[in-house]
C-alpha cells in the first residue's frame, strides 16, 4: 500500500500541476497500466521468482498506484487554480515548494478520506466471509 501511495502521489502531483505534455504522457501510462490485470502479473512473477509474500506484496504495490494517480491528479487540477496557489506563483516560489507546502497537504487529506470510504466498503465483505468460514467449519464438526 505504501508503494502505491508513494508512486501515485508523485505522478498525480506532477501530472496535475505541470499539465500539458507531462500530464498527457503520465495519464496515457496510467491507461496502459490499467490494461494489465494485477492478478495475472502476480501469477507470472510467482512462476518466475520464488513464491514469497514479499514478492506478492511488491507486485500489488507496484500495480495499485493508478487509482491514486487519477484521484490526486483530479484534486491537484482543482487546487492549483485557487487564490493562494496563484498568489504563491506570483511571489515567485519554486514549483517544488508550492507542491510540497500548499498542494500536497490539501490533496493528501482528500486521499485519506477516499481510503476511509474504500475501507468501510471492505469490512462488511470481510465480516460475511469470516462468518461463512466459521459457520462452514461449525457445520462440518456438527455433521461429523
Amino acid at each position: 500500500m505504501g508503494i502505491s501511495i508513494a508512486i501515485g502521489m508523485i505522478l498525480g502531483l506532477i501530472a496535475g500541476y505541470f499539465g500539458g505534455l507531462i500530464d498527457m504522457v503520465v495519464m496515457r501510462f496510467v491507461d496502459i497500466m490499467l490494461c494489465f490485470p494485477s492478478f495475472f502479473l502476480i501469477l507470472a512473477v510467482i512462476a518466475f521468482l520464488n513464491p514469497s509474500i514479499f514478492n506478492v506484496m511488491a507486485i500489488i504495490g507496484l500495480t495499485g498506484w493508478m487509482g491514486v494517480t487519477r484521484l490526486v491528479r483530479a484534486e491537484v487540477l482543482s487546487v492549483k487554480t485557487r487564490d493562494y496557489i496563484v498568489s504563491a506563483k506570483v511571489q515567485g516560489l519554486p514549483s517544488w515548494l508550492i507542491l510540497s507546502k500548499h498542494i500536497l497537504p490539501n490533496v493528501f487529506y482528500t486521499y485519506i478520506r477516499d481510503c476511509n470510504i474504500r475501507c468501510s466498503r471492505c469490512y462488511p465483505d470481510r465480516i460475511i466471509t469470516q462468518f461463512s468460514w466459521a459457520w462452514g467449519s461449525a457445520s462440518d464438526s456438527v455433521m461429523g
